[in-house]
């Protein structure tokens, strides 16, 4: 707004979109895998449409498999590209390691017993579906889009970067994810510390002070 409108800088307000992390956690609890088969689990989620890049991961994960030959992908969401990406997965030669479950009212089982969340996006606003994988403490591998994939990185650091449009730097990223896990995962505490940015009630008070 700066650059385009002119607008003087001191009149901008950046406010995060919120991520309520114990509300995500706490609707995560006692869940049961949805899974099948020994795994690993990677799973990314999203409107099925080209922004989202599920065709580079769908490229990235047929390289993936040669390492990992019983990995599995989950993609969640629902698009106009669907049709389009499940017959690009018969194309790969990928479909029976691939499962589309569509829309999941509560995703959370999903991303609670994942072993990795990918965002693949060409480009992203802010990501709340990363928001809400990392308040669950699952590490993540994501492109380094245009938008605010990075600033998120600032506050979380284990996010594996990779280059946009790459699906053999994105196949790599997997691999390396899946290679070295991170064992325990972060606790409650740590994670909203992380995501201290975008904790719900720090939104609130900046929108507060705002008015």
């Amino acid at each position: 707004m700066v650059e385009h409108l002119g607008i003087s800088r001191d009149k901008l307000v950046r406010i995060y979109n919120p991520v309520d992390v114990e509300m995500v956690r706490r609707l995560a609890e006692g869940a049961e895998s949805p899974f099948t088969g020994p795994g690993p689990q990677v799973i990314a989620m999203g409107r099925l449409q080209r922004e989202k890049a599920y065709d580079v991961l769908l490229q990235a994960f047929s390289i993936v498999l040669k390492s990992f030959p019983q990995a599995q992908l989950a993609i969640l969401g629902e698009g106009p590209l669907e049709t389009q990406l499940k017959k690009q997965a018969v194309e790969l030669g990928v479909a029976h390691a691939v499962a589309f479950p569509g829309f999941q009212k509560n995703p959370w089982p999903y991303v609670k017993h994942a072993d990795l969340f990918v965002l693949a996006s060409r480009f992203e606003g802010l990501p709340n579906a990363l928001l809400e994988v990392l308040a669950l403490g699952v590490p993540v591998v994501a492109t380094d889009c245009p938008g605010g994939v990075r600033e998120i990185q600032k506050s979380v650091r284990e996010i594996v970067l990779v280059p946009p449009e790459d699906h053999v730097a994105l196949a790599a990223g997997i691999v390396a994810a899946l290679s070295n896990p991170t064992g325990e995962r972060p606790s409650s505490q740590q994670v909203a510390e992380g995501l201290s940015d975008f904790d719900l009630q720090h939104a609130i008070r900046e929108y507060s002070q705002l008015f």
